[in-house]
């Protein structure tokens, strides 16, 4: 198709074509919930019975707030694959990036006397540089000495974890005397440290509709934190040279080298930013909810969060609706076995199947719009 055909085709189809396009993530959805009704009813329960369940459990005002909460550090650990995925990157090394930002901003929050003005947001800025210390490592060795990220980055996390158990028991130790506690952690933080509630904002906005947050329901700091991390990196990857590069590395390194583009910069520079995004997975847990760190912390987030990039396909605002619909899989989780017979572990089944579902959909889309273009200025 030449750039003549293109431009002389109407813009009514091409939205068309963007429609198919960007259907992929729907249809594998809807097919991965036939599969799982499908599934429920060969295991003996009623697939009415199951999705009452889902729905009952997940669509009352508790199962709405905490879909909501609980997707924030999601649409994060999303948005820290997304833009490794945007530069071509498999950052799978988000999961040890969170557990040692979480580590940092639970140290600065802990050990450091500042007015709260300037103690969270060096709490909030000690996250991110933990986790560009923590993809420092695999970022240089792939640069430089051609390392692949994926191996570099899985031993890394599993280092993480040794890591952090090391100084939470040692150095950074908050319960060293304390006889009745065995849960190592650090020490508090600071009250000038912990993340303000935002539920009076948010629930002024929402009781115009009718609905508000639940006080038991983890309303705070990290929300405005993710949607600045959103919007940034909406605006930096399609609205900056800097993302334009990243993007064009992502597709073809060798045109990019062609074109002038520094492809070891960009990649360095790109790896550093979804480090730092993933540093900040654990503030949610660290500075409102728990308010210390804990080796115990939730895992599996980092990972999770390559779900939720690869569901949106890489787009920072398609982030938003991953994250939310990973919540809501998790939650229907839940409803599934306390109502019914089915085991939670379906869920993990239905959620991988979706993922794949939707890759092999979004391929056959995009060829099946491309042929279309193909007839329509032939």
């Amino acid at each position: 198709m030449t750039q003549e055909q293109v431009k002389a085709q109407p813009k009514s189809m091409e939205w068309k074509y963007r429609l198919i396009e960007g259907s992929a993530p729907v249809l594998g959805f809807l097919f991965a919930m036939v599969v799982m009704m499908v599934t429920v009813q060969f295991i003996g329960e009623s697939p009415i019975k199951a999705l009452s369940a889902i729905l009952t459990f997940s669509f009352s005002q508790a199962g709405v707030a905490y879909i909501v909460s609980q997707s924030i550090p999601l649409i994060i650990a999303g948005e820290a694959n997304a833009i490794a995925f945007q530069a071509g990157v498999f950052n799978i090394g988000v999961e040890g990036q969170y557990l040692f930002g979480a580590l940092c901003a639970g140290v600065a929050g802990a050990y450091l006397d500042l007015p709260t003005y300037i103690h969270i947001p060096v709490v909030i800025l000690a996250g991110m540089l933990g986790g560009m210390i923590w993809i420092l490592i695999p970022a240089l060795l792939k640069v430089y000495k051609g390392v692949h990220e994926v191996i570099s980055t899985i031993m890394m996390n599993q280092i993480a974890s040794a890591v952090i158990l090391y100084l939470v028991d040692g150095p950074f130790n908050g319960v060293r005397g304390e006889a009745q506690s065995f849960n190592l952690r650090t020490p508090y933080l600071k009250p000038t440290a912990v993340f303000p509630s935002l539920h009076n904002v948010i629930n002024s906005i929402t009781g115009l509709f009718g609905f508000e947050f639940p006080h038991y329901v983890a309303v705070d700091l990290s929300w405005l934190i993710a949607l600045i991390v959103v919007l940034l990196m909406w605006f930096v990857l399609f609205k900056t040279s800097f993302g334009l590069r990243v993007r064009w590395v992502g597709q073809n390194i060798s045109a990019s080298v062609y074109a002038g583009v520094d492809v070891k910069k960009t990649l360095l520079v790109t790896m550093l930013i979804s480090g730092a995004i993933g540093g900040l997975v654990g503030l949610q847990e660290v500075a409102y909810i728990s308010k210390f760190f804990t080796p115990n912390i939730t895992r599996g987030l980092g990972f999770t969060g390559l779900a939720v990039a690869l569901l949106a396909r890489n787009n920072p605002l398609g982030v938003i609706l991953s994250g939310l619909l990973f919540s809501f899989l998790s939650r229907a989780g839940y409803g599934l076995q306390m109502y019914t017979k089915v085991p939670n572990s379906l869920i993990g089944i239905i959620s991988g199947l979706m993922i794949l579902s939707v890759v092999v959909i979004d391929q056959i889309l995009r060829r099946y719009a491309r042929t279309l273009r193909r007839r329509e200025v032939g």
